[in-house]
């Protein structure tokens, strides 16, 4: 700012680049929270470090929702207690693998790996979350979450997704096929629902097109909405997204799933400014919020295909 007092453009251009950056930022923080279960967890530990380490092994589902500069904590999968907190991600080495600054000897093998920020530290519960409840968590049998808006799915089986004979494979990966695309269409169908987009993650949806292919038929492509692009299947869109869970495909009644806000986002500037002073820095700030959550008012119109690939 000091620097800029005589070219009003540099000011300018440094603003513009960061309201550019945080907005990226944003769309994919939020596009990853629209994907998972409510709960913050963005993976599972992978084996007790049993030694203080900059390596970080993880699993389910690997470091697809971490990346390069990600501050991170390790909660405890019971209690939801901190084990460590404000880990570094230096470096996603790999699908399951990266480098960061030390981490404690605490943290154990499944503890669960989050955004630093993003959890209350008192349980493991979508309600101890800060992040919005996701399509994992609302598309479900109760395997990821038990309470969905507050309606427990023990006591109201209606509030679960619809389930089939062949919607998952117990955690075993086996061939997609157009016969178990099939079942969830029908079994959503015979639950009143109509499915209207059909979501996958880039592999998954490579794999009914290659299906497709050897079967010697001819896919469409769909223009969408807001640029998007996708298959066909039967008339209804397949469209790839980068956070969507690996091996699973979800049936989605449009009509029935929504985001539910109070206002778009907005800069926080109840006290009459949106830039205030950091206090002992010579240095500004700004919030941007949202209050928002994904919601359904009938789980049964949607479906899910676990274990495909």
């Amino acid at each position: 700012m000091e620097a800029s007092k005589n070219d009003k453009g540099a000011i300018v251009r440094a603003l513009e680049s960061e309201i550019k950056g945080v907005t990226r930022d944003l769309e994919k923080e939020i596009n990853y929270q629209l994907h998972n279960d409510g709960t913050s967890r963005r993976c599972l530990v992978n084996g007790d470090p049993g030694s203080e380490t900059t390596t970080l092994t993880v699993d389910t589902p690997g470091t697809n929702y971490l990346s390069d500069g990600m501050a991170i904590s390790i909660i405890d999968a019971t209690s939801g207690a901190a084990e460590d907190t404000s880990i570094t991600i230096t470096t996603v080495d790999s699908s399951t693998s990266c480098t960061t600054s030390a981490i404690d000897t605490s943290t154990e093998d499944n503890s669960w790996v989050i955004r630093t920020g993003s959890h209350d530290g008192a349980g493991i519960l979508p309600s101890d979350s800060y992040e919005m409840m996701g399509i994992k968590g609302i598309i479900d049998d109760a395997t990821y979450v038990t309470t969905l808006h507050n309606l427990s799915r023990s006591s109201y089986a209606w509030w679960k997704s619809t389930s089939f004979s062949t919607d998952d494979n117990s955690g075993t990966n086996r061939d997609l096929t157009l016969d178990l695309i099939q079942d969830a269409i029908t079994a959503v169908q015979k639950n009143g629902g109509k499915t209207g987009l059909i979501l996958s993650d880039h592999d998954t949806r490579d794999s009914y097109a290659a299906l497709v292919i050897q079967d010697k038929r001819f896919v469409n492509t769909m223009d969408l909405d807001g640029g998007f692009k996708g298959l066909e299947y039967s008339g209804i869109p397949w469209v790839a997204d980068v956070d969507c869970m690996p091996h699973t495909v979800y049936f989605i009644d449009l009509e029935h799933l929504e985001i539910m806000q109070m206002s778009g986002w907005n800069w926080m500037d109840r006290d009459g400014a949106v830039l205030s002073r950091v206090t002992d820095a010579d240095a500004y700030e700004a919030v941007l919020y949202w209050y928002a959550d994904l919601a359904t008012d009938r789980p049964r119109a949607h479906a899910f295909l676990r274990d495909v690939s």
